[in-house]
């Protein structure tokens, strides 16, 4: 009764971090979509204040360049060192093995070759192909979060390594807390939370004296 309480507890602990995950992956996917579609619109704006002080945009990204350009080459030549694959740790490692056997059990059930053509309608088996090619790459990509979702979707057990998962889940939610503090640095995100002209105009000001020292 004791282990039932208290896989019951675990589960609870897991599927509160579990959310908070979900909510910070897609958080960090909204920032950085929204900092990609504000470029251009940051870039326009650049140059229409640039070109209200006669100066181009061009001209000082050019000049830009080629000053960097000119710094490289006086810099003398290191020798490149080879790039290690970082090591999984032992509960790393086990988290994998434990999702890998999810996998097996959702493959079970959506392979391409497993799937009965009398049961199920065209639709649904382009879906269920679908869901295993996703399945397959998050394995791969260790973007475990996914196969929860289709595990779930087939009813298919999810690992009770709750605490493993939690902590797993817990330092990835660090590494995206760091992109989220990169990505509200940057100046397309700075310009989005700017309304008027005016805060507009001292995003760019700040960014063409980072950029290129100039002082408007």
């Amino acid at each position: 009764m004791l282990l039932t309480v208290m896989s019951a507890y675990q589960k609870h602990k897991w599927r509160r971090v579990l959310n908070e995950y979900k909510f910070y992956k897609e958080e960090i996917l909204l920032i950085k979509n929204l900092n990609r579609s504000t470029s251009p619109e940051f870039k326009e704006y650049c140059e229409s204040f640039l070109e209200k002080n006669n100066l181009s945009l061009k001209e000082l990204t050019d000049q830009s360049e080629q000053n960097q350009q000119e710094q490289e080459e006086l810099k003398p030549q290191e020798l490149g060192t080879p790039e290690e694959c970082p090591k999984l740790s032992p509960e790393e490692v086990e988290i994998h093995n434990q999702f890998s056997k999810l996998f097996k059990k959702i493959a079970i059930k959506i392979h391409p070759d497993k799937i009965d053509v009398m049961k199920h309608s065209y639709n649904e088996r382009r879906k269920m192909e679908t869901d295993f090619k996703t399945a397959n790459k998050a394995l791969e990509d260790k973007e475990y979060l996914i196969l929860i979702d289709i595990a779930e979707q087939l009813n298919v057990p999810l690992p009770k390594n709750y605490d493993q998962q939690s902590r797993w889940m817990k330092r990835k939610i660090k590494e995206i807390e760091q992109d989220l503090s990169t990505e509200r640095q940057t100046y397309n995100y700075i310009f989005s939370e700017k309304e008027t002209e005016q805060e507009k105009d001292e995003v760019v000001k700040a960014f063409l004296r980072q950029m290129f020292g100039i002082n408007i």
